[in-house]
């Protein structure tokens, strides 16, 4: 006979589906139920060392190995990335339940009469780096669109006003 510890996780739990008494071979199945505003990041098991855990995640089930087990689940936040198009430009689409620890796309550069299109920034005064794509997303987040106007020359004509005759 087996035993399985099932580690707590404070997002979430496993509930699972065993004999029992555990013997080797038998079947383990486990279904997540995460917490509202999280999902399941990942589930693994190991017998001694968490260094050495095997990756269940996309099965959700193992066969009991001739020895004791511990399983561990890991819950992450489900964030919603928006964007703010500080009154110009089409509306760009946001993500929502983006799991804590993931990246997102950048969208499509946004258009707006007028404006030229300058990036997404952290603060709605667009001010330090734009941006980066390539961090993980870890909380809720507002990106604001910075615009910056396009400056067309204007010109002053003046026409001199002569007449002709002829005679």
């Amino acid at each position: 006979e087996r035993t399985m510890t099932i580690l707590p996780h404070p997002h979430g739990k496993l509930l699972y589906v065993a004999p029992l008494k555990l013997y080797e071979g038998d079947a383990v199945e486990f279904t997540p139920v995460p917490d509202e505003g999280y999902a399941l990041k990942s589930i693994v098991w190991y017998t001694t060392d968490p260094a050495n855990a095997t990756d269940i995640t996309a099965a959700k089930k193992f066969t009991m190995p001739d020895a004791d087990v511990t399983v561990a689940a890991e819950f992450a936040l489900l964030c919603n990335v928006t964007f703010d198009m500080q009154g110009h430009g089409t509306k760009v689409q946001g993500y929502t339940g983006v799991v804590a620890g993931s990246l997102i796309d950048a969208p499509t550069s946004p258009a707006a009469s007028g404006y030229v299109f300058g990036g997404w920034y952290a603060t709605s005064s667009c001010t330090g780096s734009p941006y980066d794509f390539t961090a993980d997303v870890t909380s809720n987040t507002t990106l604001y669109a910075k615009w910056v106007a396009v400056t067309i020359p204007v010109y002053k004509v003046t026409l001199n006003n002569q007449s002709s005759s002829t005679a």
